[in-house]
């Protein structure tokens, strides 16, 4: 399990599950989104800094599913060179 990471509105903790559960995330590929906006570090304004957290545990989430095999891709769209709007990107589906 990943340390619980404060943010300044909750604790993320991970939820632990069964091995046979968990390992069906590594039969199927997954890329999550993250939009811009999100502060590399703790951020005194809680709403910034909850996405932190949510952004450091998706990569720690998808690390682990990566060691057992799987493909697990997270985005951050600054990282990859898309700045703007953290939603457009949402309303073309």
């Amino acid at each position: 399990m990943p340390p619980a990471l404060p943010s300044g509105i909750d604790t993320l903790e991970g939820v632990p599950v069964p091995l046979e559960d968990f390992m069906k995330l590594t039969r199927i590929p997954i890329i999550i989104y993250y939009g811009d906006f999100i502060p590399e570090t703790q951020s005194e304004f809680p709403g910034p800094d909850h996405w932190r957290t949510r952004l450091q545990m998706a990569r720690l989430w998808a690390d682990a599913v990566n060691n057992k095999g799987g493909d697990v891709t997270v985005v951050h769209l600054p990282e990859i060179g898309i700045k703007g709007n953290t939603h457009i990107f949402l309303s073309q589906t």
